[in-house]
């Protein structure tokens, strides 16, 4: 008489649930940034849905990567800067994006009229300027005034992380 072990039963259910666990774990966490965007978008699909063309309605372009002969990991920045209303507030929008990643949004706008349109629309704002929140699920926000207008800023700290580990270790 042969027996069989009763964990055979079991195996394809594991299996099954361990497969399942290591595709949901690879898979980026994003988390909302400024506005309907979110970190770790693809610049093309950012500028398609801004209509951004670059040189084009005072939308500016910049790139910075490392030398095709450097031997050390290759990196990619893109900045998009131009104007852009939110909330009903005219400023400007930057977007920096690492290795095809959106990492961070900033906008600068008239402090007083920005931070009563976000206030209306539910955003938790800091006690003070140059103070940092964590809003969704790990953006980091905050904004510093410069004069009449502020520079609001939110960062996903996971991929500005990967950036600096970069540059402890490579530069």
């Amino acid at each position: 008489m042969i027996v069989r072990p009763r964990c055979r039963r079991w195996r394809p259910a594991f299996l099954l649930g361990w497969a399942f666990l290591v595709a949901c774990s690879s898979a980026p966490q994003t988390t909302r940034l400024w506005e309907e965007f979110s970190s770790y978008a693809r610049a093309a699909d950012v500028k398609a849905r801004l209509r951004i063309v670059a040189d084009r309605d005072g939308w500016t372009e910049k790139r910075g990567r490392s030398e095709a002969a450097d031997a050390r990991l290759q990196y990619e920045f893109l900045t998009l800067v131009g104007p852009r209303e939110s909330y009903g507030v005219p400023g400007e929008l930057t977007l920096t994006f690492f290795n095809d990643r959106l990492m961070s949004t900033s906008f600068k706008a008239s402090c007083e009229q920005y931070i009563e349109a976000l206030r209306s629309h539910g955003m938790t704002m800091p006690d003070k300027p140059s103070a940092e929140i964590t809003v969704d699920r790990r953006t980091v926000f905050r904004y510093d005034q410069q004069q009449t207008n502020c520079r609001f800023l939110w960062v996903d700290p996971k991929l500005e992380r990967e950036w600096m580990d970069w540059v402890r270790d490579h530069a």
